[in-house]
């Protein structure tokens, strides 16, 4: 006759089997691992399994715990989700953690994960750094947070795993930083493919470019060039009152000049929300003490969850600078252009001649460098502001089920839908056209915009900007006729050749600035291969 075993005696009412002393190995019964201090119950070996004991995965040079059939999770062993064609670990209810396995933020209308206290990291769950007043994710052994001593966080977007090695990546994503990756996918954000970029005649090639490589940034982030900061804010608003509703919120926090976009984390159009608290994700230069400068005299409550810099995307930053010194416009203005024009980055110069405004377009470069261009050629300049120039896609608009396309209902749904994508800071609607078209400017997935309109029934096809016929400056024969169309070798000639009546220098002779002589036979520019070979310096030119 078998005896039946004895249970577990904890004053809870535990129905499991007595392992030891009385209690079962959940309550501290049974044998102990024999490393100092630790509590745990042994394995194999007579070890807990974060001390080595019980059974290892068997792949080579990989210690993880065997979770079933010899291997590891992170290898194929324990059981695997359910869903077909996925090969990803059961994490609970027979599903991984994309297909609704796992437990779930018991916060109300929130379907994210339970990363701890039953909330997700949004709602109060996870691991708090465990500095004084803080309140970000606390991460490490040290369980701090990057700001106070914590391990640094992976830099590719949206990843929150924490970097390893000298790149700032993580694991998953340091080998998509080797080499250019071949993905085409849609995506307005600007990666160039190396350090030095070409000189960008058509602004319209980027502005509207269908995709662009995603390269390592380890070869084009430049810190000391860096003019304009980016960053990513998560924070968090409880609902205590009916005055801070969403759009009450967004309407305050998009007013600041430092935030690009604002968006509702979470957001589900035609779904009512009844939150005891709202998360929105920020996007901009903003910093903590700018939003707590902007709520906290409205004594409105809130708390920054997470706040980090966004350094993998390169945007187009537009200067405007005051030149002073310059006389006219055809010599002094065009010295100018040419110089700035021939600066590295620089995709488009203008000049506001009445305002004696310099407009400069670059994918990168610092204030400093155009103020010591200007004043190498003789010009002094200051910087009047800096902002950047977000990209734009232009996409056909069509309803997946042939309906009519009207402003009263896909015109309200397609700006509801759009306006909370994260990067989205500008929505302009052409739907009174065949074929309707939407533009969305900003540093948004593009990836994104395509999965949540087909979710409403809306498709969405990227559109090319038909670039505008025109004839370059290398194509271009001067009949000296053409002085509106700012034509270079017209320019310098007039230029030149007043400078020549008056007895001044010459510094608008087209071989300044890589051109061929557009003195002629009076030509005195000292080292001219063309007039004066052998006479000086090439491209200095001479006094009279």
């Amino acid at each position: 006759m078998v005896l039946p075993r004895r249970a577990c005696t904890h004053p809870g009412g535990c129905d499991k089997v007595d392992a030891g002393g009385g209690l079962c190995v959940g309550h501290g019964g049974g044998k102990k691992c024999r490393h100092e201090g630790c509590t745990n119950g042994y394995q194999r070996g007579g070890y807990c399994r974060k001390h080595g004991g019980g059974s290892r995965c068997t792949v080579p040079e990989c210690h993880k715990v065997d979770a079933g059939g010899g291997l590891c999770r992170g290898h194929g062993g324990g059981k695997r989700c359910t869903e077909p064609n996925c090969q990803k670990a059961d994490v609970g209810g027979g599903f991984c953690t994309m297909h609704g396995g796992g437990k779930r933020c018991s916060h109300a209308g929130c379907e994210k994960n339970s990363q701890g206290g039953g909330y997700c990291r949004a709602h109060g769950g996870g691991k708090r750094c465990t500095e004084p007043d803080c309140t970000k994710m606390g991460r490490g052994a040290n369980g701090k947070c990057p700001d106070h001593g914590g391990p640094a966080m992976c830099r590719a977007p949206n990843c929150r795993r924490i970097a390893r090695g000298r790149d700032g990546f993580c694991m998953e994503h340091q080998s998509e930083t080797v080499a250019p990756s071949s993905d085409q996918s849609l995506t307005p954000h600007l990666h160039p493919e190396t350090a030095s970029f070409a000189r960008v005649t058509h602004l319209e090639t980027i502005l509207f470019a269908p995709a662009l490589p995603k390269v390592s940034m380890t070869t084009t982030t430049n810190t000391s060039a860096s003019s304009y900061i980016y960053r990513r804010m998560l924070l968090q608003i409880p609902h205590h009152t009916s005055i801070w509703r969403d759009e009450v919120c967004l309407a305050l926090l998009r007013s600041l000049p430092s935030v690009r976009s604002a968006h509702v984390l979470g957001f589900r159009y035609g779904v009512s929300r009844h939150n005891s608290s709202a998360c929105f994700i920020l996007r901009g230069s903003m910093t903590s003490v700018d939003v707590h400068s902007l709520l906290a005299p409205l004594q409105c409550p809130f708390v920054v969850l997470e706040e980090g810099l966004i350094d993998d995307v390169i945007l187009t930053l537009e200067w405007t600078f005051h030149v002073d010194g310059m006389m006219c416009m055809g010599n002094c203005g065009t010295t100018v252009l040419n110089a700035v024009r021939a600066m590295p980055h620089v995709q488009r110069a203008d000049i506001d001649f009445e305002k004696r405004h310099l407009i400069v377009h670059s994918i990168d470069g610092n204030t400093s460098s155009f103020l010591q261009c200007i004043e190498a050629i003789g010009f002094s300049a200051s910087k009047i502001s800096m902002m950047p120039v977000p990209p734009r896609v232009r996409y056909a608009v069509e309803l997946t089920h042939g309906q009519l396309i009207t402003f009263g209902q896909t015109g309200v749904l397609l700006q509801s839908v759009l306006e909370h994508i994260e990067g989205v800071e500008q929505i302009v609607l052409l739907l009174d056209q065949n074929p309707s078209e939407v533009i969305l400017v900003g540093v948004f997935d593009a990836n994104e915009v395509a999965v949540v309109s087909t979710t409403y029934g809306l498709k969405l096809t990227p559109m090319l900007q038909a670039r505008r016929s025109s004839v370059g400056d290398d194509d271009h024969v001067c009949d000296f006729g053409c002085g509106e169309s700012g034509c270079p070798k017209y320019r310098t000639t007039m230029a030149h050749t007043a400078a020549l009546a008056v007895g001044w220098s010459v510094p608008g002779c087209g071989m300044t600035f890589g051109r061929e002589c557009t003195c002629g036979d009076a030509c005195r520019c000292a080292g001219c291969p063309k007039h004066n070979p052998g006479t000086g310096t090439l491209g200095a030119p001479a006094m009279l």
